[in-house]
């Protein structure tokens, strides 16, 4: 017992001690706390440079502040008190009833001269916070009758262009002026189109398990059967499309399923596209002919087989049309896709060859279309980069009769001019091979052009000037284009 009760005291001794020790750290620690403080500016780390400020917090100040550079012995005086109100918000100083606890000092980097400095902050005489930072000067500690602005692209976020001018008083560039690119609009769906771009690369979409219900068979003439989330992704990439020119949503048609596949089967059959195929072709179809003269056709061959593509790849490639085989400069392709008379789509595939219908929807009822926009631009502001791949041709159309389709049929551009200016330092590119038409793709009049030395995430406008209207005046259409690609990746 007298043994047990000799280890019971020595244990009670211990946690007594032991306690005693805590509560003591305890009383030493809440001390340290009401006086914890931060050296903001300069931060460890930091690059500095002309004249700006020496700041930091400090939740109880002792004494008069002071901070010395270099360990040179000079104390420059810090004022104290300043309102610093995010100081609690963020859990610090949290015993103080008030807010005042910044310093502060108007300082110009250029005296300490090139190179890397120390900066040590003292309370009274008592250090409490030290830094190491960078200063570059302009070649001396304070540069006078110096004039010039910059400018700086892709600044504050992609898009953006700012204009900076030198201040003499602060030794800096300041801001004089931002030309923000507008947040792109709601029918702009970055996730979307970076997403499908990653599809794309991963041919995700591009596989027969996906496409098919049934597979084709081209020895046997069977058209196969498109699976439904074929034909969604094929109607969600040109709603996607139209949306980026602020086109109404297009319908799909289910009426004209057969007629399109058995299109897509005679293109594929016979290795090459056509709109109007001889009854002697291989697995012709009447379907499949009046399919093929009201579709957009495509096909992707390798060593002499179609190659199966995903859905929206075809609709990208249609709007992008650089690789139209009747005429690159109509694009009648793209004027189908962003037809703001379009109400319905169908789609079919056969192995690579794609029908895309485009019109001749008489089997569906009467749909009023939803036309809201006074020209349809390609590219048009935030637009994704794949539909700008191989460089093709922009392009420009009016809708100024939004009921009838053929009531826009009339010379616009017959002595139109259009301009493209890098917004950031107004240099005009150069314009060249413009092309017009009255033909019935999409919209019955049509400018196109080509841009020799455009380049992605780059802020353009397009100014097209001259523009004879049917009313007798004449108008000009300005618009923004910045072809996304920074922010898809």
């Amino acid at each position: 017992m007298r043994h047990l009760t000799d280890q019971h005291m020595t244990f009670g001794k211990a946690r007594g001690a032991f306690l005693l020790r805590l509560w003591l750290g305890l009383i030493v620690l809440a001390p340290s706390l009401a006086h914890a403080a931060t050296l903001g500016i300069p931060g460890n780390g930091a690059k500095l440079s002309g004249v700006s400020v020496i700041s930091g917090w400090k939740c109880e100040a002792e004494g008069a502040l002071t901070i010395v550079f270099n360990d040179d012995g000079k104390h420059i005086p810090l004022l104290y008190g300043t309102e610093r109100p995010d100081v609690r918000a963020n859990g610090q100083c949290l015993d103080n009833d008030h807010d005042n606890v910044g310093f502060v000092a108007i300082w110009n980097w250029g005296n300490l001269g090139d190179g890397e400095h120390t900066a040590v902050a003292y309370d009274d005489g008592v250090k409490f916070a030290e830094s190491t930072f960078t200063v570059t000067t302009p070649g001396t500690d304070f540069l006078t009758g110096a004039n010039k602005q910059v400018t700086v692209e892709d600044f504050p976020n992609p898009g953006d262009t700012t204009v900076l001018e030198w201040n003499q008083g602060t030794q800096h560039f300041e801001i004089v002026e931002v030309d923000l690119l507008e947040d792109p609009p709601a029918s702009y769906d970055r996730a979307y189109w970076r997403e499908v771009r990653r599809d794309i690369a991963a041919g995700t979409y591009a596989s027969e398990d996906f496409l098919y219900v049934s597979l084709p068979d081209l020895n046997a003439c069977i058209a196969g059967t498109l699976a439904q989330e074929a034909k969604d992704r094929a109607l969600e990439g040109m709603n996607q499309i139209r949306a980026l020119h602020g086109l109404a949503n297009v319908r799909y048609s289910f009426l004209y399923d057969t007629s399109v596949q058995e299109s897509a089967l005679i293109q594929a059959a016979n290795g090459y596209l056509t709109h109007h195929p001889e009854p002697s072709l291989e697995c012709y179809t009447e379907a499949g002919d009046e399919a093929s003269g009201t579709s957009n056709l495509s096909g992707f061959t390798i060593n002499g087989r179609g190659r199966d593509q995903d859905p929206v790849q075809e609709m990208i490639g249609w709007t992008n049309d650089a690789h139209n085989l009747s005429l690159v400069a109509a694009a009648g392709h793209r004027r189908w896709i962003l037809n703001p008379f379009a109400t319905h789509m169908s789609y079919g595939q056969v192995y690579g060859y794609a029908a895309q219908k485009a019109f001749g929807f008489d089997r569906e009822p009467d749909v009023l279309p939803l036309v809201e926009v006074d020209y349809i631009a390609f590219p048009y502001e935030t637009y994704p980069f794949m539909l700008m791949d191989d460089d093709p041709p922009w392009s420009f159309s009016v809708v100024e009769d939004k009921i009838s389709f053929w009531g826009n049929q009339h010379p616009y551009f017959d002595s139109a001019t259009v301009s493209v200016t890098r917004v950031s330092d107004g240099t005009s590119l150069t314009v060249g091979n413009l092309y017009t038409d009255t033909r019935a793709f999409g919209v019955p009049n049509f400018l196109s052009w080509e841009v020799d030395g455009w380049k992605f995430d780059t802020l353009y406008r397009v100014e097209i000037n001259n523009v004879a209207m049917q009313s007798g005046e004449t108008r000009s259409f300005s618009y923004r284009v910045y072809i996304d690609r920074a922010g898809l990746r």
